[in-house]
């Protein structure tokens, strides 16, 4: 062992162990890449002209990354579908509280504001069944346009000065914005 070894003795076995877990990663990949090769050859076809290393290797950052392992390795009844096609499950065998979840249309670009209020009353176990015939709608709200994170600034609130918001237009009215205005004596 060096001298930095013996002063840090933690240092050498942080390396050692991502040295073993980079050799795992490398045979796990290696072992799926087989398998989709295999696959290929007995005439199940892979994805449209996806090599089987690259394959592999994307099954394997799907693994390594949880917010989408976790997606993918749970099984439970499909509940339903909302409009965006984001796809709802129930497992009541779970632990309370996680045995409701959704599985995005779109793995790779989801926002949790794109989840609508019924089916957001229904995974925080607020409602015991989903959709809107089941939600009540109170009286004052007003209709706005359905609002999807970052497709449109529709029922937005943009507070004064920001870009986005336009300023009214009032005839022949000119307003002073400075921050001081001397008196003047009458």
């Amino acid at each position: 062992p060096t001298r930095r070894d013996r002063l840090a003795p933690s240092r050498a076995v942080d390396r050692a162990t991502a040295r073993r877990s980079r050799r795992r990663m490398k045979r796990v990949a290696d072992a799926l890449a087989r398998r989709a090769a295999r696959r290929t050859r007995d005439g199940v076809s892979t994805s449209l002209g996806e090599s089987a290393r690259a394959r592999a290797a994307s099954t394997m950052t799907k693994i390594l990354d949880g917010s989408v392992w976790h997606l993918e390795s749970r099984s439970g009844e499909k509940v339903g579908e909302d409009e965006l096609g984001n796809a709802y499950y129930e497992n009541k065998s779970y632990q309370q509280g996680r045995s409701r979840w959704v599985v995005p249309k779109n793995l790779d670009d989801y926002s949790a504001a794109n989840i609508p209020r019924e089916w957001h009353g229904w995974l925080h176990h607020i409602n015991d069944e989903p959709g809107l015939p089941n939600a009540t709608t109170p009286i004052y709200e007003d209709a706005s346009p359905y609002f999807v994170a970052g497709k449109s600034n529709a029922g937005t609130y943009l507070p004064k000065g920001h870009f986005l918001r336009q300023r009214p237009s009032n005839a022949g009215v000119t307003r002073s914005w400075a921050k001081y205005q001397p008196w003047s004596p009458p």
